[in-house]
């Protein structure tokens, strides 16, 4: 942090209203502090941040110009001008408040849920709208299904081998729901990227089996890299040391553990199942 940084308190301020989505309010304090820090590339890069989530794309793209103007390589910058070029004119929506995922929504149930890459997208304008767990809709079809924004949307459609598998069964009674799992937009549809998290919510009586593949490997948890990825927040790497340690601790044969450890377990006789034996051996 600079010295004007800490003499200056709105610099934290505008941070701050960014942190909850307050939009209106950063964009206010961003620009009062552009005018008498005029060559800070940060509170531009801010400014223009909070311009485009109000939806004003024009002024969004203007400011991440001037701070081309100063810093011709700052990476910010580059990468919203690129991704603003296909927008103007677009009726964006403002967003309001920041979106808090709870990461539940993304909990994998073997053979009830699947993560199925979207294709034939809609264009970036479309797309742009999109955020990580917002709900979308399926819309069946004859042999595929579309993905539709819950405004009506066409946003493209799920890849065939899943499209034609989740027909079936919608036609014979199942229902779904789905979830935006990922969203990359580029300044074209062919580079553009987007995923869904479809759960089944009701297996018609018709369907024996599940349509989605129970993996032997499966994990019934959020892995902790995956929370930190939704938060967008950088997983604290281990303090020096811990990791190989906590690593070695898990792959030691049952025979290298303490002998206080394997006295803990029940004596065969003991157990009545003996596959439950052996999972607590």
């Amino acid at each position: 942090m600079s010295s004007q940084d800490e003499l200056d308190p709105r610099f934290q301020e505008a941070i701050n209203a960014a942190l909850v989505g307050e939009w209106q309010k950063a964009a206010e304090l961003n620009s009062q502090l552009f005018d008498e820090y005029p060559e800070d590339v940060n509170v531009l890069n801010r400014l223009g941040h909070a311009y485009s989530e109000l939806g004003q794309v024009n002024k969004a793209s203007s400011t991440f110009k001037k701070v081309l103007e100063l810093d011709p390589y700052n990476p910010i910058a580059k990468k919203n001008i690129d991704k603003l070029s296909t927008l103007r004119g677009a009726n964006l929506k403002p967003k309001e408040g920041t979106r808090v995922i709870d990461v539940d929504m993304f909990l994998e149930e073997p053979g009830k849920t699947k993560t199925i890459e979207v294709v034939d997208l809609a264009m970036p304008r479309v797309l742009i709208q999109l955020r990580v767990g917002d709900t979308v809709l399926l819309n069946n079809n004859k042999n595929d299904v579309s993905i539709v924004s819950e405004e009506g949307k066409r946003l493209g459609k799920l890849e065939s081998s899943w499209g034609n598998e989740i027909s079936s069964a919608l036609s014979l009674g199942s229902d779904f729901s789905a979830i935006v799992k990922a969203i990359n937009v580029g300044k074209d549809p062919k580079g553009s990227t987007f995923s869904v998290f479809v759960r089944e919510t009701k297996r018609s009586k018709k369907i024996v089996q599940p349509i989605f593949p129970i993996d032997s490997n499966f994990t019934p948890f959020v892995r902790e890299e995956t929370v930190s990825y939704i938060k967008e927040e950088p997983s604290v790497p281990p303090e020096s040391g811990e990791t190989a340690e906590a690593d070695s601790s898990e792959e030691l044969p049952k025979e290298d553990l303490p002998q206080e450890a394997n006295e803990l377990l029940p004596e065969p006789e003991l157990v009545e199942d003996e596959e439950e034996y052996k999972e607590i051996k």
